[in-house]
């Protein structure tokens, strides 16, 4: 729920109200302020700092071999119980 006339700029975006000390956080180290939620500024070092996170993790967990085993498990479930296989790289 949306509380478009709040006295918290947050009240009017999905943040449930616990979590409110983390989003101001978060805009703190990325070196912003609640006055900047919605700039294009914030939305673009957002995008930057969500790219990145991505090849990390990508990195980290080599996402080629995850994708194949999940590829593999999800194939040998639907085969195994006499269902129709889905073609699995259409999901991935």
């Amino acid at each position: 729920m949306r509380i478009t006339d709040g006295i918290n700029p947050l009240d009017q975006t999905g943040i449930h109200p616990e979590s409110y000390d983390i989003a101001t956080n978060l805009l703190k180290k990325l070196d912003f302020t609640i006055k900047d939620l919605g700039s294009e500024k914030l939305k673009n070092k957002i995008n930057t700092c969500m790219e990145v996170c991505i090849f990390k993790i990508m990195d980290i967990y080599n996402i080629n071999k995850v994708i194949s085993i999940m590829k593999d498990n999800i194939k040998s479930r639907f085969s195994s119980k006499g269902k129709k296989i889905i073609d699995i790289n259409t999901i991935f």
